[in-house]
């Protein structure tokens, strides 16, 4: 069996996999709230906003790059920069940094030198992202996974002493049917939500995605923010109450 068939067979497993009756479960219910592997936000983007993004992915696309660094992710995509650095070697910093950087203070003094804007006019986004709660935003990109693609099973490697528990990436998926499933520890295979946020516990949990489609493309971007702010921590005691998959 080569790599990507055991990859694939991993990931099988762990999409079937019943949590239901397991002590794993259960201590994620019975603890704090920032330890969840995966908590759906009370917030989502508009339609407007999510088709302007495909639209902006359609006519950008070639723009694409596949730098990561922040993953044990084996497997490769191409992603667009939607709000980010300005240069691609500056793009390569940022990566390396969010997993290398051991505080904030280190981390933003990194930061402070780069240029940190919107390189495409997504202008619903834009204008949506106002009403969503952080200190300061990092990037914004733009995945898509083909008909028949897939995510190992991974974590994420960014550092615990930046993002830690809820507070952490934002994954928004934009075009979701039954088709794409997204698996999270102690949870299984769910369907999402599109254009709703979920903070991601990434780098604390396992997880995996896979597009099940023979014609669909699954899209989505995630949202690299600092999100250790009272306005944020408000948000995330209301999407608990409305929202939480481990209930």
């Amino acid at each position: 069996m080569d790599t990507k068939q055991r990859n694939y067979t991993i990931l099988t497993k762990f999409m079937k996999t019943d949590w239901s009756d397991s002590v794993d479960l259960e201590n994620i219910k019975n603890g704090a709230i920032d330890d969840l592997p995966i908590l759906p936000l009370d917030f989502q983007l508009s339609r407007s906003a999510i088709k302007e993004l495909s639209d902006i992915y359609d006519q950008n696309q070639e723009q694409s790059h596949s730098i990561c660094t922040t993953t044990d992710l084996p497997d490769t995509y191409q992603k667009l920069t939607i709000f980010g650095p300005d240069s691609l070697e500056d793009y390569k910093k940022f990566h390396l940094s969010t997993h290398t950087s051991s505080s904030w203070d280190e981390f933003n003094d990194i930061m402070k030198n780069m240029d940190l804007d919107w390189r495409l006019p997504a202008n619903h986004l834009r204008k949506e992202m106002e009403s969503f709660p952080y200190k300061r935003l990092y990037t914004i990109e733009y995945f898509c996974k083909k008909p028949g693609e897939y995510s190992s099973v991974h974590i994420d490697r960014d550092n615990k002493k930046l993002w830690k528990g809820v507070h952490n990436r934002i994954y928004v998926p934009l075009d979701w049917d039954d088709t794409m499933e997204f698996g999270c520890y102690g949870l299984g295979k769910f369907v999402m939500e599109p254009g709703r946020f979920y903070a991601l516990n990434g780098n604390a949990y396992i997880h995996g995605a896979w597009n099940l489609s023979r014609k669909k493309t699954c899209k989505s971007i995630i949202v690299v923010v600092d999100n250790h702010c009272q306005s944020y921590d408000d948000l995330v005691k209301v999407s608990y109450a409305k929202h939480n998959l481990y209930k």
